[in-house]
């Protein structure tokens, strides 16, 4: 790709992330920085394989690899779409009226209930929000977040060895093609990828 067309893009990408956080921006400029090495435009649309290798072709990138990572871009992460300022505010609204609708059903209903059915459903809604905080919500995040990565962190590993090992297959058999010996068929690299 050339200069240009990197330094085009990465103004783009400036633009785009005004608002974004630090993890966010660091993800769409690897993500930027991996569309480039691969050659693989994330804008455009990939094809289904009339061009699987070599030049460019089927709108995607130079190369299956590359067309493919656009492609999983696309699915993994779909373009958030715009709300209007005005629809922002009239579902905050909607939400607000829900709100103080269900809240006033509750005193219509309490008021004539008496003072100890009054109690009794203060007592209730305390002890349902002591088990939601000291409970359910540490319990939720010590299995999302200690364990269930704790269970996968050793695949994960393996995969990433994988995945870089193919990456530096990939490289050294993009160097050699391009120092005159390429083939025309599937390189090791894309094989390893593959598999």
């Amino acid at each position: 790709r050339p200069p240009a067309a990197a330094a085009q893009r990465g103004a783009l990408l400036t633009q785009q992330l005004p608002h974004a956080t630090f993890e966010e921006a660091g993800l769409a400029v690897l993500q930027a920085l991996l569309c480039d090495v691969l050659d693989a435009d994330a804008d455009a649309e990939a094809t289904d394989g009339a061009t699987d290798r070599g030049g460019g072709g089927g709108g995607g990138g130079g190369n299956a690899i590359g067309r493919r990572f656009a492609a999983a871009q696309r699915a993994a992460f779909p373009v958030a779409v715009f709300v209007s300022p005005t629809l922002q505010r009239l579902l905050t609204l909607l939400v607000a009226l829900v709100n103080v609708g269900a809240l006033y059903f509750v005193v219509v209903k309490g008021s004539g209930r008496g003072a100890a059915w009054q109690r009794s459903l203060l007592r209730i809604c305390a002890l349902d929000w002591a088990a939601e905080v000291l409970l359910h919500q540490p319990l939720q995040v010590l299995v999302v977040h200690v364990l269930l990565p704790s269970l996968i962190y050793d695949d994960v590993q393996a995969a990433l060895a994988a995945v870089l090992r193919a990456a530096a297959a990939l490289v050294r058999d993009e160097a050699r093609r391009g120092a005159g010996g390429g083939s025309g068929g599937a390189t090791v690299g894309e094989w390893a990828l593959r598999a």
